[in-house]
């Protein structure tokens, strides 16, 4: 009879079943925790255990992952086989002893299965070494008097020997944990690398290298339960409840219809919360939507909030006034409060005062102060220099990256000096070192971004130290991030430039934060959104010299225009209004230019629905917007109108208490429709200022050639001739058009068709230097990689705008392509769909593969998770920019139930790219 839990494998020949022996140690046995997979290779009528190969003496992984049987090559494994056809078995006295001890003296030679029957140890760490019974490694019961001997294994619980034995081990660290080593090798083949730990005392490391040193094979890959197929489908039951506040559905709070008002939509972070659209004031086509609880997890509003509140969650609908309080940032903290929380919300919270921390700041020793800074030598000194001055009654100090011990010491030492100690409330390290833009968008900074730009990270002057500089900055705050979002990503990499350093150094920083047990940042209350996820994120690095050609093509969709021909950065717009166009009497001063800031926000309705929208769409909605408003200001004119009446008309008279009513009704939403009416007029002022632009530059025409020229499709008229036309763009439109041109073909010009070219750039007025860098940039990729792919990209000319859109605003369309975007991928949209769905490309197949849960490194690029990712967070080192951004978002949106979010170590437009391209050309 065969031992339970052990079964042999068999395969049809002939009619017949045919067991499957394996070729080194003639056994049938096929139980992988102890043995290692079975790997039959039908082709070369080979099958043999795992084991047996590791711990063979002659024969060695010559071959790569894909050959032979896991490297092992089928030549080297029937050399193995004749050779230890000579060799006798120590325990079983058969021939085909393959596995021998390790001492050069000791002569026994053993199959691998009846080696672990006599008391063989195979370790399983670089060299594979065995010993036997004589040789062997052994461990000692400590001699404590405190600890009591153990009566059971502490894996199965079944009774356990009271000695240590080949057959009984126990835990090296708390020394009360006992085991069958049988139970032990099943633990680790089940819980993997990461998951591998003592069952009592919960130790890791120390634990691991015992194992390893008393013969017990750990596998480099997470745990079985991560990497079974619908391993969690009973946790998957459909939640169908609605939980909001008030349910008004009339069957109930477990209805749910299958589309409409009534169906019960879940948390897309959770899943174990739900709400009816209707109850929730959803739309009726609202797909996305979060619960409370998860939002005040996840929203980076809510954690600033939480700042503010001095680190406890602000209290709902609190009929006391906010304790009042002075908050201190530098410009870094600035950046990062300024697109998430306006002024009015900071008042709303107690902020009286919000003041940069080296500005002269007046004592206001009655009221407490938040402190929201990076931990830097300056900022340390003022705070240092604030305590000794007395300046408030309390201090809350929020550092936006983790603060160093020396730094800690200092800011002590100078509370001890001033006599401050019991002043300093509390000291936080936040993780808050990058800038959240939209829910799926954050750059790395915006103050001293020249630091870590394309520029910086690509000039030829580059010192290692400085460029070391420049990734731990950038590593620090990818940290930052991971630490908010409460999860560890798996990471992919491209091979040989700066998004692999960025990979191996983020890669060891997580790996180090998860080893210390005690402080890991990705550990119990520690844990956010993350916590609510079965599956890791997909983080993918990106490198911008990957696509040149995106950064300086002009667009046609509405975010992405207003940042390439306006000032808009941290989702704020700066307008120069001119004072009319009427002329100035003579010998009076011109009249000035004013400047006026809109804030472009979540807030914005009408900004969220048509963000991505091409511009003609964004004009035409305008105008929709504005006669709604139009009719609904009517209708309460009309009303007022009726109400007034004295009674001439009976008719009226009749409908005075319906209309009384409707009137009640339009003045309570007043205040809502005058915010509409100051959305309508943003947007109008924002929208003619870009329409300006589009037509004065042409814009729609070369968006139209570019969109051509990246996907290779024949122009109307030459490059050479829109570059002579002096009506036709500016400048650097020209050279960006150029640039594009010579980046996207598939050979560059010849000697005299680009001095051609060159002579007609210099007379437009056009610098070279950038294409002095972007000639030596095609030579480096020319031999480094192929060119990107923009994919089956174009428009659709749907013919020129003749309407007038809004005589008041005057938007008019006249004379601008009415053009219609195809949807394609461009080449980072395809990456991130290559690794989310696993698909095998030569884009992506060899980048490099990184998984912080694993106890060591690897070089491999083969991924360990074969499951496609619901979530992936995709970083461009060197830049990024909307169009990516824009695109990443209509991709999202054809894939039901995925999620992306994009980042970059700065975000800049095609004029702050050409300048940095230009600095490059001078070198």
């Amino acid at each position: 009879m065969k031992k339970k839990g052990r079964r042999s494998q068999e395969v049809l020949t002939g009619g017949k079943m045919v067991v499957q022996r394996c070729v080194l140690c003639r056994s049938s046995e096929d139980e992988p925790a102890l043995f290692g997979d079975k790997i039959t290779q039908q082709e070369d009528n080979i099958s043999v255990h795992y084991f047996c190969l590791l711990t063979s003496c002659g024969v060695y992984q010559r071959g790569k992952d894909s050959e032979g049987v896991l490297g092992f090559l089928v030549d080297d494994i029937k050399q193995e086989i004749r050779r230890s056809a000579r060799l006798t078995c120590w325990a079983c006295k058969k021939k085909g002893a393959c596995v021998g001890c390790n001492v050069k003296s000791c002569r026994k030679m053993v199959h691998f299965p009846c080696g672990r029957n006599k008391g063989f140890i195979s370790q399983f760490d670089e060299n594979f070494p065995s010993y036997c019974p004589e040789h062997s490694p052994s461990q000692s019961a400590c001699a404590s008097s405190n600890l009591s001997m153990p009566q059971s294994c502490s894996v199965c619980l079944d009774a356990i020997d009271g000695q240590l034995s080949y057959a009984v081990l126990k835990c090296p660290s708390c020394h009360s944990s006992w085991f069958h080593r049988d139970c032990v090798q099943r633990q680790a083949h089940s819980a993997g690398l990461f998951f591998f730990r003592c069952t009592l005392c919960n130790n890791k490391d120390e634990y691991q290298q015992e194992m390893l040193r008393m013969g017990i094979y750990i596998p480099e890959r997470d745990a079985s339960w991560e990497l079974e197929a619908n391993a969690y489908a009973d946790l998957l039951e459909v939640y169908m409840h609605c939980d909001a506040q008030v349910c008004v559905c009339n069957n109930g709070r477990t209805h749910s219809a299958r589309t409409g008002w009534f169906a019960v939509i879940r948390c897309l972070l959770c899943g174990s919360r739900g709400t009816h659209r209707k109850c929730s004031g959803l739309k009726v086509d609202t797909a996305d939507w979060a619960c409370s609880d998860c939002i005040t997890y996840t929203d980076r509003k809510v954690a600033l909030r939480r700042m503010l509140n001095f680190n406890t969650p602000p209290v709902k609908n609190a009929a006391s006034e906010p304790v009042w309080k002075v908050l201190i940032y530098d410009r870094f903290g600035q950046d990062i409060i300024s697109p998430l929380l306006s002024v009015k919300e900071l008042r709303d919270m107690g902020i009286t005062l919000h003041l940069l921390l080296h500005s002269d700041r007046d004592p206001v020793p009655d009221v407490p102060a938040i402190y929201f800074v990076m931990p830097s030598e300056e900022n340390i000194d003022r705070m240092c220099q604030d305590l000794r001055n007395q300046l408030y009654e309390s201090y809350y100090l929020n550092f936006i990256s983790a603060i160093s011990r020396s730094k800690l010491e200092d800011i002590a030492g100078a509370a001890l000096a001033a006599n401050a100690v019991s002043q300093i409330t509390k000291v936080y390290d936040q993780y808050l070192n990058f800038i959240t833009l939209e829910d799926d968008m954050f750059i790395l900074c915006h103050q001293n971004k020249e630091l870590i730009s394309y520029h910086a990270i690509n000039r030829g002057d580059m010192q290692d130290t400085d460029m070391e500089a420049i990734m731990d900055t950038i590593v620090d705050s990818l940290f930052c991030f991971f630490v908010t979002l409460g999860a560890v990503p798996i990471i992919r990499c491209p091979r040989g430039n700066a998004a692999e350093m960025v990979a191996v150094k983020l890669d060891k920083k997580l790996r180090e934060n998860l080893r210390d047990a005690r402080n890991s940042l990705f550990t119990g209350d520690n844990m956010a959104a993350g916590q609510f996820s079965f599956q890791r994120p997909l983080f993918v690095l990106a490198d911008r010299n990957m696509d040149m050609a995106t950064p300086l093509h002009h667009t046609w969709t509405y975010q992405a225009l207003i940042h390439d021909v306006m000032d808009f950065h941290l989702n704020r717009v700066l307008l120069e209004e001119g004072g009319g166009s009427e002329a100035s009497p003579a010998g009076a001063r011109p009249k000035k230019k004013s400047r006026r800031t809109y804030d472009l926000t979540a807030a914005d309705k009408f900004w969220q629905r048509h963000k991505g929208s091409p511009f003609p769409e964004v004009a035409e909605s305008v105008q929709e917007e504005l006669d709604a408003y139009r009719a609904q200001e009517d209708e309460v004119k009309r009303l007022k109108s009726i109400m007034g009446l004295e009674g001439e008309d009976e008719g009226a008279i009749s409908m005075l208490s319906d209309n009384t009513a409707k009137l009640t009704s339009a003045v309570s939403s007043l205040p809502e429709l005058l915010e509409k009416k100051r959305l309508i007029d943003l947007h109008t002022n924002v929208a003619t200022a870009v329409l300006d632009h589009i037509k004065s530059r042409k814009l729609d025409v070369y968006f139209e050639y570019e969109e051509k020229l990246m996907s290779k499709l024949t122009l109307d008229k030459s490059i050479l001739d829109i570059i002579s036309d002096p009506d036709a763009g500016t400048p650097e439109d020209k050279m960006r058009l150029f640039l594009i041109f010579y980046i996207t073909a598939q050979q560059p010009p010849s000697e005299s068709d680009l001095e051609q070219y060159q002579t007609a750039l210099l007379d437009a007025g056009c610098d070279l230097l950038p294409l002095a860098y972007i000639k030596q940039w095609k030579a480096f990729t020319k031999m480094a990689a192929t060119p990107a792919n923009y994919g089956n990209s174009g428009v659709k000319p749907m013919g020129l705008f003749s309407r007038v859109m809004n005589s008041g605003s005057q938007l008019v369309m006249e004379g601008v392509k009415n053009l219609v975007l195809k949807q394609h991928n461009l080449p980072v949209t395809r990456i991130v769909d290559n690794l989310m769905e696993m698909k095998s490309h030569a884009e992506t197949d060899d980048y490099r593969y990184f998984d912080p849960k694993m106890l060591r490194g690897s070089e491999s690029s083969i991924p360990r998770n074969k499951n496609p990712f619901q979530e992936a967070i995709v970083f461009v080192v060197g830049g990024g920019n909307y169009i990516e951004y824009q695109n990443l978002v209509d991709y999202t949106k054809s894939k039901v139930g995925k999620k992306v979010i994009y980042g970059c170590s700065e975000l800049f437009n095609a004029a702050q790219f050409i300048k940095q391209l230009s600095q490059l050309g001078q070198k």
